[in-house]
């Protein structure tokens, strides 16, 4: 079941942000309080690919770090609790 929630949350986050598979697993990752490059290496993305990615995450959400994003993405997927 937690995984299933992770999935629907992931696509939730890929389809209203309009983000990539990865950069959305990326984003739960942070959101759920992972630093960037560890949450990267679970996903088997070089330290250099998660920081990269990170910043799309950042632009195509209109955040300013990781904090703001964990607050966007939160606000956002308080409905689906």
């Amino acid at each position: 079941p937690a995984r299933a929630d992770a999935r629907r949350a992931v696509a939730t986050i890929q389809s209203v942000h309009g983000l990539s598979a990865r950069e959305a697993a990326l984003a739960w990752r942070m959101m759920r309080g992972e630093k960037i490059v560890e949450a990267g290496a679970d996903l088997r993305l070089t330290p250099e690919t998660s920081r990269n990615y990170s910043k799309r995450i950042y632009a195509k959400t209109g955040t300013s770090g990781q904090a703001d994003l964990v607050r966007l993405l939160l606000e956002g997927l308080a409905p689906l609790a």
